[in-house]
């Protein structure tokens, strides 16, 4: 039987041509010059090709291999994977030699790296010393109480052994002492595993009357008592007047209409506290700004004029005070006025001369 296979598809009736197994010339001969030359039947896969894919040009092509001698095997060429000779200019062949070694190279050298290990490290190194127990509290004290005592303050801080002494946030601690209202917390100082509190307990300095109450005060205007009698003796502390009290509670500092006015009053008594002459005055009247007056427990009227040069004022109060004293101007019926408006001239009028 005839073995020609005929395109029955197309029905030509002519057999298929036998594929040669060889690259063909346009003319249809085989060109040993172009082994890949594509065959006739499909030229357009020639624009698919590579540009070098017909170059006999790279060292690859120019290496002879000696054929072995009749029996024997082909030698193993040693650098027949890598040929490092052609490696260097062959583009098809070349590749990164250790490319994962450079990478890790190039990331220990980096900045962001090392960054990294520092935070790392600082993170460490402050968790290991906030948990270490050389730096928690293991003994907390009190320093400038006198009637509170100091369990009662230890309480309020809300402090307690055991805690990291870097936990610790004074102005919490402050804030947490002065709730009281009778406390003042001055400093809160840490060392290692000790805490020592530093307060100062609010202590009564003056009276107003207001609103039907008499409240007690200290110098910095903090309300200390509530009395409901208006008429409630001063206890030997001084009354003041013109205070413009806007809203007041227990344990907390007044509240004025011209807050001014606060900063003065506290100005004053606390200059006459340093001075030591806070237990002559029986009355502060500070109803006029312009015209503060002083009364004292022996007789005498101070002028200080307006809220400049307190300190400068006070102390002119005091030297003048001493001089007419030691001149028999004593007790309220031969007292008179001291003026200290302009402290480098003060002056004194006697009782009788007004």
């Amino acid at each position: 039987m005839d073995d020609t296979r005929w395109d029955d598809d197309y029905g030509t009736g002519m057999p298929d041509a036998e594929p040669s197994g060889q690259p063909e010339t346009a003319g249809g001969e085989f060109d040993p010059e172009y082994p890949f030359e594509e065959p006739e039947q499909a030229p357009e896969l020639r624009s698919q090709r590579s540009e070098n894919l017909y170059s006999r040009s790279e060292p690859f092509w120019e290496r002879v291999i000696e054929l072995p001698a009749e029996g024997e095997e082909y030698p193993r060429d040693p650098n027949y994977w890598n040929h490092p000779e052609e490696l260097a200019d062959d583009r098809i062949l070349q590749v990164e030699s250790g490319r994962i070694l450079d990478r890790l190279k190039g990331l220990a050298g980096s900045r962001a790296l090392w960054i990294f290990v520092a935070v790392l490290g600082a993170l460490v190194l402050t968790w290991v010393v906030i948990h270490n127990s050389f730096m928690q509290i293991k003994r907390i004290e009190v320093v400038g109480n006198t009637t509170v005592s100091a369990q009662r303050v230890i309480e309020l801080s809300q402090l307690t052994p055991g805690m990291s002494t870097f936990s610790i946030d004074d102005e919490l601690v402050i804030e947490r002492i002065e709730r009281e209202g009778f406390l003042r917390c001055t400093l809160v100082d840490v060392s290692f595993d000790k805490v020592v509190l530093h307060v100062r307990e609010r202590m009564p300095a003056c009276i107003i009357r207001h609103n039907g109450q008499t409240l007690t005060l200290d110098d910095r205007g903090w309300v200390l008592k509530v009395n409901n009698d208006l008429n409630a003796d001063a206890g030997g502390l001084i009354e003041v007047h013109g205070l413009d009290v806007r809203r007041s509670s227990l344990g907390q500092a007044v509240s004025l209409y011209t807050p001014r006015r606060l900063t003065v009053y506290t100005q004053i008594l606390i200059e006459l506290k340093a001075m030591k002459g806070l237990d002559m005055i029986l009355e502060l009247d500070m109803t006029s700004m312009d015209s503060i007056t002083l009364k004292t427990n022996d007789g005498f009227t101070v002028q200080l004029g307006n809220e400049g040069r307190i300190h400068e004022k006070l102390r002119a109060m005091l030297v003048v005070h001493e001089v007419v004293l030691e001149k028999g101007y004593y007790g309220s019926e031969i007292g008179g006025t001291i003026v200290v408006s302009d402290p480098t001239s003060p002056t004194f009028r006697p009782l009788s001369a007004q």
